[in-house]
């Protein structure tokens, strides 16, 4: 039996890369929905105290996370290898790290700024062409 393998090269157009974000992400969106769907029904009541606060967070949420992040995402694997990309996806503590300390004012021990270099070191590896 012989498997046939499409060139690594070949990179399928800009409009059904698009098609294909749009899909997944409708697709994820909606076994989310249906994921939460039941305990927010039994749980919650489907009851929302809709304050300023609330309002803020499901923005950022549903923005500044879900659609930006994956926007981004896909614009980085036109340009650079999935590998280079994925690598990304370890500065998500780090920067959460970083984000609580200014928005929060939690301290950072030595240990966080230990494991943050550890980090950055392995992400530049990660990006540094070897022969």
């Amino acid at each position: 039996m012989r498997f046939w393998v499409k060139k690594a090269n070949a990179i399928p157009p800009f409009w059904k890369i698009r098609k294909a974000f749009g899909e997944t992400l409708f697709y994820q969106s909606l076994a989310t929905m249906a994921a939460l769907a039941i305990p927010a029904i039994f749980l919650e009541k489907l009851v929302t105290k809709w304050e300023p606060e609330f309002i803020y967070t499901m923005i950022w949420l549903s923005f500044g996370v879900s659609l930006a992040a994956y926007t981004f995402m896909w614009r980085l694997i036109e340009q650079i290898d999935a590998t280079r990309v994925a690598s990304l996806f370890y500065l998500g503590p780090p920067v959460t790290m970083l984000m609580a300390w200014i928005a929060f004012g939690d301290t950072l021990q030595i240990m966080d700024i230990t494991v943050l270099a550890v980090v950055f070191a392995g992400i530049v590896l990660t990006h540094i062409k070897f022969q």
